[in-house]
């Protein structure tokens, strides 16, 4: 075929946006385990300019939860949705060498490993901004719409907000149940000891910040 007549005919286009509730339940297996999940998000938190982390877990609570808490830079509501939306950096871009986030995944993606629902608290100047991520809500309405939280008075890590700083909350634990959702005591005893390998490593991994003349990293 003539290469001019070629490049006259038609193209056809159609809609391929992937299917929300598939691709979002594909973030859940980038081979995270909870210490390089909890890693992950605690990197974020020292790149911030965090001067203290606080790890808090509730695991005899019927709803267990663990709480990432700092007094960083904190995040406007504009800069809380490009943190939560999912492939929020382009990997071409410049930066810092020690900025180790190349394709906005890694929030999302290291708490998808470990629980359903992924809400972040955010101060700055002043002005607390709250959104959320529920897979179980992206599974069933099969869309992109990220939930921003104005009433935020009733969730978890509230009370652990600094002035400025940011609060991750991961709830529905489903992966470190270790399938003993239905008997509380395995589960607890289930998720005391995964935290406790968890914080073994993080103190590992981040021993030089924990060695900062004015910084600090407590687990409760």
């Amino acid at each position: 075929m003539d290469r001019e007549v070629e490049q006259a005919l038609p193209i056809r286009e159609v809609d391929a946006t992937p299917y929300a509730a598939s691709l979002i339940e594909g973030h859940r297996d980038f081979g995270y385990s909870l210490d390089t999940a909890l890693a992950d998000v605690i990197d974020n938190s020292i790149s911030a300019g965090s001067t203290s982390v606080q790890l808090i877990a509730n695991t005899t609570a019927e709803e267990p939860s663990i709480i990432i808490a700092d007094d960083g830079s904190g995040m406007s509501e504009t800069e809380l949705v490009e943190a939560m939306r999912l492939g929020s950096k382009n990997p071409s871009d410049k930066r810092a060498s020690e900025d180790l986030g190349r394709f906005g995944l890694g929030l999302k993606s290291a708490s998808f490993s470990q629980c359903r629902s992924l809400t972040v608290l955010s101060v700055k100047d002043s002005k607390t901004s709250c959104a959320r991520w529920d897979l179980d809500r992206v599974s069933k309405r099969n869309d992109w719409s990220l939930e921003l939280l104005d009433d935020h008075s009733s969730v978890p890590g509230l009370e652990f907000l600094s002035a400025d700083g940011t609060v991750v909350v991961w709830e529905k634990l489903d992966r470190l149940v270790g399938g003993y959702g239905d008997d509380r005591a395995k589960r607890v005893g289930h998720l005391n000891e995964a935290l406790g390998l968890a914080e073994r490593h993080l103190r590992l991994v981040f021993h030089r910040f924990l060695e900062g003349k004015n910084q600090r990293y407590a687990f409760h």
